[in-house]
C-alpha cells in the first residue's frame, strides 16, 4: 500500500553487495509542495513482513534547501517519504541532526 508515499519511491542498493556501509548514509528527496507542512519520516519497504510494509527510519528529516527533505539510515532497500514522521528535524524534540 503507497497511500503514504509521498515523494518517488528510490531502490538503493550497493553495487558491491558484499560491502558493508561502515555508517549512516543521508537520502535525500524532492518533497512536492502540498505535502512541504505534512508529518514526514524516510521510510523504507520492509520486505521482512509479510505483506511488505513501508516503515518509518527516520523520524528528524532535515529540511533543505529547493524543497528537499534529508533522512539517515545504515541500510539500503526501497526508500521513499512518508506521511508518518514526528515532522521534527534540526535537533529538537529528540532528533539529531544528520551531516
Amino acid at each position: 500500500d503507497t497511500s503514504d508515499v509521498v515523494s518517488e519511491i528510490v531502490d538503493v542498493n550497493l553495487v558491491d553487495p558484499s560491502a558493508v556501509l561502515g555508517g549512516d548514509v543521508a537520502l535525500c528527496f524532492f518533497v512536492p509542495p502540498a505535502a512541504r507542512n505534512k508529518d514526514l519520516c524516510l521510510g523504507f519497504l520492509d520486505e521482512t513482513l509479510q505483506p511488505p510494509e513501508w516503515t518509518c527510519e527516520d523520524q528528524c528529516l532535515e529540511k533543505g534547501e529547493n524543497g528537499f527533505a534529508c533522512g539517515s539510515t545504515d541500510h539500503f532497500t526501497n526508500f521513499a517519504l512518508l506521511l508518518q514522521g514526528s515532522g521534527n528535524g534540526g535537533g529538537t524534540d529528540g532528533c539529531s541532526s544528520i551531516s
